[in-house]
């Protein structure tokens, strides 16, 4: 597994260290959303990652619009804290200005 999710991340390496800390990211990324419960897991993952639409996603799981909605907010605000909170306020962001 690894570097198959590091494509949820920029390519803006350019040192050994960089390259270490996105791989790192990637790691926590990943892990972050595997620890998503059930109703969140596969909606966050289609919308935010495989740039599925709301309503494509929500038909595809069987779900009401609405219901996919709601879901994929309270899913995107649940995955957003445990990456910060595995990762630090600061850093998600630190790598990728110049």
């Amino acid at each position: 597994a690894g570097k198959s999710e590091d494509h949820f991340l920029p390519p803006v390496t350019t040192t050994p260290s960089r390259e270490a800390g996105r791989h790192e990211r990637a790691r926590v990324l990943r892990e972050a959303i595997d620890s998503l419960s059930d109703e969140y897991r596969d909606l966050v993952r289609m919308c935010l990652f495989e740039e599925m639409s709301v309503p494509a996603a929500a038909k595809s799981l069987g779900m009401a619009e609405t219901t996919a909605y709601r879901r994929l907010m309270a899913g995107a605000s649940l995955l957003r804290a445990k990456v910060q909170n595995a990762l630090g306020q600061g850093s998600w962001h630190e790598e990728v200005s110049p």
